[in-house]
């Protein structure tokens, strides 16, 4: 499900929502106006030991995120992961 070409699709999708309009030159991500300047990935995020989805109810959003914690805080979660390791939440650790 995360096989190419998906977040190349995502980043296209992200970047015409935002109306960026450097999307064809690599070098735009080292201007200061562009869309991002850093993408951070990660594998799943998992609530209390499994995997986060709608369906589950278990789904929060970013914003609902931001009410509860600092954005340095969501930053620091994202950043202690590898790459392609799933991320784990719990409000009790």
């Amino acid at each position: 499900d995360l096989q190419f070409p998906h977040h190349e699709n995502e980043l296209a999708q992200a970047r015409a929502g935002q109306g960026c309009c450097q999307c064809d030159d690599p070098s735009a991500a080292s201007e200061p106006d562009s869309y991002a300047r850093y993408w951070v990935h990660n594998g799943f995020v998992n609530i209390d030991n499994e995997k986060m989805s709608k369906s589950l109810g278990n789904f929060f959003t970013i914003r609902d995120v931001f009410e509860r914690y600092p954005p340095d805080a969501l930053r620091h979660l994202l950043a202690s992961a590898q790459y392609r390791t799933d991320v784990s939440y719990s409000d009790t650790a």
